[in-house]
């Protein structure tokens, strides 16, 4: 996810007319004028949000306002086509692969050929089967965790749930659920509840006391079964260009003067649309002053935890303001190693390997379309990237070497590093973590999510965001539906779309880009959620 590296420097996809001297013009909002949608966040979702709206070519003025320097949001690719954000792709992510087409860029397959690496609890060694290489009763552990999750995802009827039960899981985190499943302080207890906490972990960036078993039933229900989830819900392939790349491309083939970068909102005024008036909004400009904009509708793109950062007036009805509290940012920092040389394929390895340790808990080989740079790529999630944030880019890059060393047993990841990159997605101002908000326990059921994104202020106010989608949210999939769908519903309210397109699905259907495939479970059991979750 972005780069911050003592090493290297991250050249973020910003065209040269939009960058952040503060040259940006935009006539209409300089003269403090009105636009028919005002969009909140240039990422994929406010992007696919105004593009929706401009190919429809209803006439509507469209202006998005983005509070950080670059386009891209979550999604941010360097000068030598690295993603450190998100970027992978899979064969249900049916949005951004339609999207991908249309842009003109194409999918390439990532390199998983040879052993992965498993480290929990002991030394490394391989792992070649369907359980993880445990010693004692470990891999009896693992199954039964495995067994009883599922049996719990499928007891759920999620169209309509027990609210007495939906409850009590939604209160009970998935740390305490896996000790009542698994009990006990031995080590092979404990490896074994490690190894199911390091999978959703991985995904929530989260420790496993931050997220409520609910959520991960719901998932495990969502995916048709825990094995199917591991077997077939990878994501394994990346965009060629990088998903900043194709985020340009996007952002390229809207009108010229569309966006106004470093234009963060302080306030939203909509006292008036009680009287059918507009919304009022005031934001700083690149040049530190402060500039207003009226617009018949608004839809924030951004991620529940910034969205509280802005100011309402009046202010947001409690459901949303105590629920999205509830909802806080994932903490990670993403990593890169570039070598001399692909060592590890060389002598068979994957690059896939998963750790109970750290810093980096799951890795895997990072290759890039050209093939030009091998690369190591790694993920400090949850507690271990706020641990691992308060040092130093010089000692986290030492640190993720020797774990390297160490879980691929050799020196060369060491000896042969030539460039090490990272992005500590705390530290952007404007987004706070990654790879998105993940409801606290409890919250689930006390905030239901058609309630925390039902728009507001008859309907003038509305959210659109990755963390806004029912469909793969938390996903660039998903940012990009919810975009497209608030897009069609502000021309079903402004009446230039029949109204049975409010709130209505698309899916694109599958893409010749990617063909479904389907994995042995291993390593995979590990980083699926993780992967599909970038």
């Amino acid at each position: 996810m972005g780069c911050g590296a003592s090493s290297a420097t991250s050249v973020c996809y910003v065209h040269p007319s939009w960058t952040s001297s503060g040259s940006t013009k935009v006539p209409a909002l300089d003269q403090g004028g009105h636009v028919n949608c005002l969009i909140i966040g240039a990422g994929f979702s406010g992007l696919s949000c105004a593009n929706e709206i401009c190919k429809h070519n209803k006439g509507l003025s469209v202006h998005i306002l983005e509070a950080s320097d670059r386009i891209g949001g979550r999604c941010v690719t360097d000068k030598d086509g690295v993603d450190l954000g998100g970027q992978y792709v899979g064969y249900k992510q049916h949005h951004v692969l339609r999207l991908a087409e249309e842009m003109g860029t194409t999918a390439f397959k990532i390199y998983k050929e040879g052993e992965a690496r498993f480290m929990f609890g002991g030394p490394s060694q391989a792992w070649d089967d369907d359980l993880p290489p445990l010693p004692g009763q470990g891999q009896q552990y693992v199954q039964r965790l495995y067994t009883e999750l599922d049996k719990l995802a499928k007891s759920i009827n999620f169209e309509e749930p027990e609210q007495t039960k939906m409850e009590a899981l939604d209160k009970t985190t998935f740390r305490d659920w896996c000790q009542q499943v698994c009990p006990g302080m031995d080590r092979d207890a404990v490896n074994a509840r490690n190894v199911l906490e390091n999978m959703f972990e991985g995904g929530a960036c989260a420790d496993a006391s931050q997220f409520s078993v609910l959520g991960v039933a719901y998932q495990v229900h969502s995916e048709g079964g825990l094995r199917a989830m591991m077997s077939g819900g990878i994501e394994d392939h990346k965009i060629a260009g990088g998903m900043g790349g194709l985020c340009e491309r996007l952002w390229k083939s809207l009108p010229s003067d569309l966006v106004s970068l470093k234009s963060p909102v302080k306030c939203i005024d909509y006292t008036d649309t009680g009287s059918k008036g507009p919304v009022k909004i005031t934001y700083q400009r690149a040049d530190g002053s402060t500039a207003s904009v009226t617009a018949d509708y608004v839809v924030l793109s951004t991620p529940p935890n910034q969205t509280l950062k802005i100011e309402f007036q009046p202010p947001l009805p409690q459901m949303k303001a105590e629920g999205w509290s509830q909802w806080p940012m994932g903490q990670v920092i993403k990593t890169v190693v570039q070598y001399k040389t692909p060592w590890w394929r060389n002598k068979g390895l994957s690059g896939e390997a998963s750790c109970d340790v750290g810093p980096v808990t799951n890795s895997m080989d990072d290759n890039i379309a050209s093939d030009t740079l091998p690369a190591l790529l790694g993920f400090i999630p949850g507690r271990l990237a706020l641990q691992w944030g308060q040092a130093t880019s010089e000692e986290r890059k030492n640190a993720v070497l020797q774990q390297y060393a160490q879980m691929y047993g050799d020196q060369r990841a060491i000896t042969e590093c030539v460039c090490y990159k990272e992005k500590n997605w705390a530290d952007e101002p404007y987004i706070g973590g990654g790879y998105g908000c993940v409801a606290l326990p409890g919250a689930t059921v006390k905030y239901p999510f058609d309630q925390l994104f039902a728009p507001i202020a008859d309907e003038k106010i509305r959210f659109a965001g990755s963390d806004s989608s029912d469909h793969m949210g938390g996903y660039v999939d998903g940012a990009i539906k919810a975009g497209e769908r608030e897009g069609r519903n502000v021309l079903v309210c402004q009446g230039l779309l029949p109204k049975s397109e409010y709130n209505n699905y698309k899916d694109p259907g599958s893409s010749k880009l990617i063909k479904k495939s389907i994995f042995k479970p291993g390593l995979e059991s590990i980083a699926a959620l993780l992967w599909e979750y970038l």
